[in-house]
């Protein structure tokens, strides 16, 4: 695979397409690169809502009371439901799908720890016929909005890049943008950062 890290965030998406990966969908393995806007909301309210491209345009929709993603409000056929652990787990999100050919099962179990304050680790292992463990890692600052998330499949392959994180100052604390690697799950990262988010807003407001 290519996209190796750099130490240069700033300049972390100029990057060549990735091999095709699905997690929730491969649909969502877009050819091209994908930036969605994420409003804060995702995480701190049960409100519904429409996940848009930068352009405007429709992506996902997010079910605020079942705290899942969607491909249709109305009449989804693949539906991605995010729950989160308690007590000792209360860290760990478990992702499961739903469609229209496949019984509810689990997709992804996202664990989210803070070693460093506002610098989230990220394991998450994907639950593929094969027991591929694929782990995800935001390097820069997530408080400011100024990051990229990284992942490896292990045991054998390299880190690449597969997301940036950018916001507009103006707008930090009401969205962010996600831009996303093409090749790469755009539903299954958005999933990663939403989960990022609501275990730093559960663990006493680390970033917020």
């Amino acid at each position: 695979m290519g996209n190796r890290v750099s130490s240069n965030v700033a300049h972390a998406f100029c990057l060549a397409p990735l091999e095709p990966l699905p997690i929730v969908d491969a649909r969502f393995c877009r050819p091209t690169p994908t930036s969605v806007v994420l409003p804060t909301l995702l995480f701190a309210t049960h409100i519904d809502c429409v996940l848009r491209t930068v352009d405007g345009s429709p992506l996902l929709y997010w079910d605020g009371r079942r705290t899942a993603l969607l491909d249709h409000p109305a009449d989804p056929t693949v539906v991605a439901h995010m729950e989160r652990k308690m007590h000792m787990h209360i860290n760990t999100h478990d992702v499961f799908l739903e469609s229209r050919i496949l019984a509810k099962h689990r997709i992804m179990k996202i664990q989210v720890d803070f070693p460093e304050l506002y610098k989230p680790k990220v394991t998450s292992r994907v639950e593929t016929a094969d027991g591929d463990r694929i782990l995800f890692h935001a390097n820069g600052d997530w408080s400011g909005r100024n990051a990229i998330i990284t992942m490896s499949r292990e045991p054998e392959e390299a880190t690449v890049v597969v997301a940036r994180i950018r916001s507009d100052s103006d707008k930090m604390f009401d969205e962010y943008i996600v831009d996303v690697v093409p090749g790469i799950d755009v539903a299954a990262v958005i999933l990663v950062c939403t989960a990022i988010d609501r275990i730093a807003s559960v663990l006493r407001g680390l970033i917020y």
